[in-house]
C-alpha cells in the first residue's frame, strides 16, 4: 500500500535550515529593513512638511486678499454714508420703489396734498355745522331752492340761475367757472347733470354720526322752505365750496404748469405698491411721511 505524504519543496526546506542557523543574520536583516522604512518615512516627512509651508504662505496670502477687500468695502460704506439727499428725499420718506418725481415738483405735490387736506377739513367743520346749528335744515328742501322745474336734476345754468337769484341762494359772485369746477366734482356720470344723489354727496358730511343725522331728516312739507339761519348758512356752505375749488384748481394748474412735473410720475410715487391704483392706505402712508397726520 502506499502511504500519504504532503509534497514538500526542496527550496523550503533550504530556506528553514538556513533560518534556524542564522538568527542574528535574520535580526540584522530585519533591522536594516526597519531603518529603510524610517528613512524613507523621514523623507516622506520632509515632503509633507514642505507642502505644509507652502499651504501656510497660500493661506497668508489669502489672507491679506481678503483683508484688502474688507478694507474696500469700508470704504465703499464710507462713501454710502457720505451721500447727501434733498430735505424732502430722505430714504426714509421715500416708497419702497423709490420716487420718480425731481426733488422740487415732489416737493410741491406734497405741500398741495397737504393744502388741499386743509380746505377739506374746512368744508368739512361748515357741513357740521349746517346740521346742528339749523335742526330744520334738510337735504330735499335744500335741492328745491334749486330744482325750480322739480326735475330730480339740474343742469349748469339752472344752477346759475338759482346762485344769483335774490329769491334763492343770493350770491351774485357765483360765475360759471365756480358752477362748471363744482359739477366736475360731483357730477359722477359726467351728463352734465346735477341729480339729487350727487348733490346730497356734496352736502353730506363725511362723519358717520353726522351723516345719519341729516339722511333721516325729512322735508317740512313747503317747496324750497328754509328758515332764515338755515339759508345764512346754507350759503356759507356754498362759499365754502366755492373758494375751495378755485383753491384745488390753481393748484393742480401750478402743478401741471411746471416743465418737469409728470402726471404719469406722480402717480407712481403713490402708487406704492405698484398695482395701478391709489387706495387710502397708500395716500395716507406717503402725506403721513411728509409730517402730516391724516385721519
Amino acid at each position: 500500500m502506499y502511504e500519504y505524504r504532503p509534497y514538500r519543496s526542496p527550496l523550503r526546506d533550504k530556506h528553514e535550515e538556513h533560518e534556524l542557523e542564522c538568527p542574528v543574520a535574520q535580526s540584522s536583516q530585519g533591522f536594516r529593513a526597519t531603518g529603510g522604512f524610517a528613512q524613507s518615512s523621514h523623507t516622506h516627512g520632509d515632503r509633507s512638511a514642505h507642502n505644509f509651508g507652502a499651504s501656510q504662505q497660500n493661506l497668508g496670502a489669502s489672507q491679506q486678499n481678503f483683508g484688502a477687500s474688507q478694507q474696500n468695502f469700508g470704504a465703499s460704506q464710507q462713501n454710502f454714508g457720505h451721500t447727501s439727499y434733498s430735505p424732502s428725499r430722505q430714504p426714509a420718506q421715500r416708497s419702497q420703489r423709490g420716487s420718480p418725481l425731481q426733488p422740487r415738483d415732489e416737493d410741491q405735490l406734497f405741500a398741495s396734498f397737504r393744502e388741499m387736506l386743509l380746505l377739506e377739513r374746512e368744508l368739512e367743520r361748515a357741513k357740521v355745522d349746517l346740521i346742528t346749528t339749523c335742526p330744520d335744515f334738510n337735504l330735499y328742501d335744500a335741492f328745491k331752492l334749486l330744482d325750480r322745474g322739480t326735475k330730480g336734476w339740474i343742469q349748469s345754468f339752472d344752477l346759475r340761475d338759482a346762485m344769483t337769484d335774490p329769491r334763492g341762494i343770493d350770491l351774485p359772485d357765483f360765475s360759471l367757472e365756480d358752477v362748471d369746477l363744482f359739477l366736475a366734482r360731483y357730477d359722477r356720470d359726467n351728463d352734465r347733470k346735477l341729480r339729487f344723489s350727487e348733490f346730497c354727496d356734496a352736502f353730506t358730511p363725511m362723519d358717520k354720526f353726522h351723516a345719519d343725522i341729516i339722511n333721516r331728516r325729512q322735508s317740512v312739507g313747503y317747496s324750497g322752505h328754509l328758515s332764515e339761519k338755515a339759508l345764512m348758512i346754507y350759503r356759507l356752505v356754498w362759499t365754502t365750496h366755492q373758494r375751495i375749488e378755485k383753491r384745488a384748481e390753481h393748484l393742480r394748474q401750478k402743478l401741471l404748469n411746471s416743465p418737469t412735473f409728470s402726471i404719469y410720475d406722480a402717480f407712481q410715487r403713490v402708487d406704492i405698491n405698484g398695482d395701478g391704483k391709489i387706495t387710502s392706505y397708500e395716500l395716507r402712508a406717503v402725506i403721513e411721511q411728509y409730517g402730516f397726520p391724516c385721519t
